[in-house]
């Protein structure tokens, strides 16, 4: 510097970037993108981030007062730069001693710093100095409605295990060993011979449901996927090009083609995960756990036939053989939900990284405070508000009754009106058209609506009243029927001055602001909806529409005619738009509008979806246990969420477990080792499979109740031919004792030693598992599944002490 001249603290260098670009956070109107220190390759996986930065000079003097932007050349798209900004104060002091660093430091950028700490749910697929982690997808496991399941997971061989229990192991020809989606699979298939076939089996239809299901990766023409007939009108037959996919099911008798040249959209070369259920006469087809197409066939009857399974193979000379890899088959003896096939089709919903120690050398003794802008912060659940801020109204329908429904905002004027509904007497009172708890996604209940005639009327009042210079924002959950019919969700015209947030016949989201049936501006969904639950969001900012749905931007503009003035003359409806019959078929919660166009950020933390934690941890040495560390995290104790796929077990479904609807759960495993066989004790909550007895093979679906200071498991043991239920005691809920694990001779009446035995005749002959057991009073009671040998149902005992059993009808 000169005399009298300041020096510089504020420094720009231009990034070179190659196949990463830094993570957007929001967007304002004006074009201006606020831009994060983390940085992403093209398909937004996380690569590496900047740490806070901080300056030292020549003696070692420190500061951490030194500000980081990126930013993005607006003259150059796809040129970016970094600006450090050091305190002036500090940097200008005459004690400072040149050259002073200052330290960007880049963080995690190698697969090497990665590998050091610990990955929970979450995987390295990169490789040296481009890391990328992942959350990835899991391993289907065994259940009672399991008929088969062939993880491919040998390292050698031709024998391909069955997983389900049910020894329908197979024999691969002609196939190679590969990598695949889920650890290894079976590659290798040419469109000739190789191919994997299991003995004769039945698929044990539970009322005509099945579900099949596996992960292919195909490379070229058509190819048959699954197949198990005994002739050409029995059984099933799965085949096509991955983009046009058919499936055929007989009796025996009757025979059809359920779905022919069903485009799916998805592509060669790329692993996709099909699956197709049957409940009684609906078929549905899923792609990637999304829904393609749903079918009805009334004449076909049982293809429950005895036959042979051919996987990536034809069963005869007309079928067309499969070319590419196979992993992860599955068949069920039941309709798989659609949460439960897209889950399967999904990656885990949450991971966290934690890294290994980072040394600091020199012991610290106490930390610079850090200050930093979090976005997408959850609330909580749905109906708490991430910020208030021009909440015009909110609509929970929480009400149990009536034919009012509240405006939780505040301003009775605004509370909505029922009309049309069949019931409004109680919750659930009418299948379709009344209020509902059964049916809610958040808080104590929701509104159906019939599609007939049933909506809310709000009213008229001003504050529901837009100008086209004002900004507002509509957002809903909503549950939708997907009739490819006009369903408005709200708004206050049609075809008339004003606005309105509908499904189109096209199934997508639609949010429109009109001064006539003919000049309007919109945005469509670039998608369309799946079936189930969804947060949707128009946005009106003074000049154009925009939608989200399920916390993701997913807009498409469209426009007809001139926009002139759209300030509405009539009332605003929820289920219907004023004057027209254009009735909302499915359920609705939690309805908001804002007198604001809300940002990115607020709409994903009111989606409330799930995240990808990471963890760094400090210390003298590099050591774990080397003093207290945690996650940086707010002192408020704020999460902050990460927008991933669209799923509903990714946001509050837990199947087997227990979960707290207001909270995203975390679980940690107290040891997940393979504990070693015994007939007594299992250690850190484990209970292992028998070294004699009727539980060798396979332990599942514990009922676990404390009863006083005693925990109480009852659980279905497996001998490698049946399922039966056993007793299982622990103090403290991690060290358990196994009452007794001896096969009990078959009884239609009793069972001991907290044991209940396989029937001598009715209904539990074959199996008795899954059980589920209450205290009531001083009575145990339990309601169990039996099967016949054909068909699974309910039965029901009860006990004085928990481990005498009385059947009480097992017929």
């Amino acid at each position: 510097r000169t005399n009298n001249q300041e020096l510089t603290t504020t420094f720009l260098f231009d990034l070179s970037l190659s196949g990463t670009t830094p993570k957007e956070l929001t967007k304002r109107p004006d074009g201006i993108i606020s831009l994060s220190p983390t940085f992403q390759d093209s398909n937004g996986e996380y690569l590496f981030h900047f740490e806070k930065p901080y300056a030292y000079d020549a003696n070692g003097a420190r500061t951490d007062n030194v500000l980081m932007q990126i930013g993005e050349d607006r003259s150059v798209p796809g040129k970016y730069y970094l600006k450090l900004t050091v305190d002036p104060t500090w940097l200008n002091d005459p004690a400072r001693v040149y050259p002073v660093v200052i330290d960007p430091t880049v963080v995690h950028d190698t697969t090497t710093e990665f590998s050091a700490g610990t990955l929970d749910r979450v995987k390295d697929t990169g490789t040296g100095s481009v890391p990328s982690l992942e959350t990835y997808y899991q391993e289907l496991p065994a259940d009672e409605h399991t008929v088969g399941l062939w993880h491919m997971n040998e390292g050698s061989g031709s024998s391909v295990a069955d997983s389900s229990g049910n020894g329908n192991d197979g024999t691969a020809t002609g196939t190679s060993i590969v990598s695949g989606k889920l650890n290894n699979a079976r590659g290798g298939f040419d469109g000739g011979t190789t191919k994997i076939q299991t003995a004769a089996f039945l698929t044990h239809e539970s009322d005509r449901q099945y579900t099949l299901s596996a992960w292919v990766y195909q490379t070229g023409g058509q190819g048959t996927f699954l197949v198990k007939e005994s002739t050409w009108n029995d059984g099933f037959k799965f085949w096509g090009s991955i983009a046009s996919l058919y499936f055929r099911a007989g009796d025996g008798t009757n025979a059809a083609n359920i779905f022919s040249a069903v485009s799916t959209g998805a592509s060669l070369n790329e692993w996709v995960h099909v699956a197709i259920s049957r409940n009684s006469s609906v078929w549905t087809l899923y792609i990637n756990g999304k829904e393609v197409s749903t079918t009805s066939n009334t004449t076909i009857g049982d293809t429950n036939v005895s036959s042979v399974l051919k996987i990536g193979n034809r069963d005869t000379t007309w079928d067309p053989e499969f070319q590419g890899q196979i992993d992860e088959v599955r068949i069920s003896n039941i309709a798989r939900t659609p949460e439960e096939i897209r889950a399967a089709a999904s990656r885990r919903p949450s991971a966290v990284y934690t890294s290994d120690v980072i040394d600091l050398t020199d012991d610290v003794f106490s930390w610079t405070s850090l200050s930093w802008d979090e976005w997408g912060v959850a609330t909580g659940d749905g109906e708490t508000l991430y910020d208030d801020t021009s909440l015009v109204a909110q609509w929970n329908f929480n009400e149990t009754s009536g034919t009012t429904a509240d405006n939780a905002e505040g301003t009775a004027a605004l509370d909505g009106t029922l009309s049309g509904f069949d019931s409004t007497t109680s919750q659930d009172a009418d299948p379709d058209s009344s209020w509902t708890a059964n049916n809610k996604r958040w808080g104590a209940g929701a509104l159906q609506f019939d599609g007939v005639d049933s909506y809310v009327d709000a009213g008229s009042d001003s504050s529901l009243k837009f100008a086209n210079a004002d900004n507002f924002t509509l957002s809903a959950w909503i549950n939708t029927s997907l009739d490819s019919s006009d369903d408005v969700i709200m708004g206050n015209s049609w075809s008339t001055k004003g606005y309105h947030l509908r499904i189109t016949s096209a199934n997508k989201l639609r949010f429109i602001v009109l001064s006539s049936g003919t000049d309007y501006l919109f945005s469509d969904s670039v998608s369309t909806l799946s079936p189930g639950w969804h947060h949707v969001v128009g946005i009106w900012n003074g000049t154009d529409p925009t939608t989200y749905v399920d916390g993701k931007l997913s807009s498409v503009a469209g426009t007809g005619g001139t926009l002139a003035d759209f300030t509405a003359v009539t009332n605003f409806s929820i289920g219907n738009a004023t004057g027209d019959s254009k009735y909302f078929k499915g359920t609705i919660d939690s309805t908001r509008i804002y007198s604001r166009a809300l940002p990115a950020h607020e709409i994903l933390s009111n989606y409330n979806s799930t995240n990808i934690e990471f963890q760094t941890r400090v210390g003298a040495d590099t050591s774990p246990d080397d003093g207290d560390w945690d996650a940086w995290s707010s002192v408020s104790g704020e999460t902050a969420i990460e927008s991933f796929d669209t799923i509903e077990s990714a946001t509050r479904i837990y199947n087997t477990l227990i979960a707290d609807s207001s909270t995203n759960q975390t679980w940690h495993k107290a040891n997940n080792a393979i504990e070693s066989p015994s007939d007594t004790t299992g250690t850190d909550g484990r209970l292992p499979l028998g070294s004699t007895g009727g539980d060798t093979t396979n332990i599942h679906s514990p009922s676990v109740i404390k009863d006083g200071s005693t925990y109480k498991m009852w659980y279905s043991g497996y001998d490698g031919t049946n399922y039966r239920i056993y007793h299982a005691t622990s103090p403290d809920g991690l060290t358990w004792t196994k009452y007794d694990n001896s096969i009990e001779s078959p009884s239609d009446t009793t069972g001991t030693n907290g044991r209940l035995p396989l029937g001598s005749t009715g209904g539990d002959t074959g199996r008795s598992t899954y059980s589920s057991i209450i205290k009531d009073g001083s009575t145990y009671k339990m309601w169990y599944t039996g099967h016949d040998g054909t068909t699974n149902r309910l039965f029901y005992a009860t006990s004085p002490d928990g481990l005498t059993w009385t059947k009480y009808d097992n017929s």
